[in-house]
């Protein structure tokens, strides 16, 4: 298993800038597609209900948290 500090350095880490690749864990993002045009806002939630076991789940008792 690896550490979740090399995970978040993988997904928010000046490699993944360099890719232009922009992680979103409960934020937002605002950008525009060209100079000038209009501004566009993302909200990323990596957060699902509980399924299997699967990355990122939560239990219904703490869905109030997310």
């Amino acid at each position: 298993m690896q550490s979740v500090d090399a995970v978040r350095e993988f997904v928010k880490g000046a490699a993944a800038k360099e890719a232009r690749i922009t992680y979103l864990q409960d934020e937002v993002y605002k950008f525009q597609a060209k100079e000038g045009g209009r501004w566009w806002s993302v909200y990323g939630c990596p957060w699902t209900p509980y399924f299997r076991g699967w990355a990122f789940n939560y239990k219904p008792e703490d869905a109030e948290r997310k």
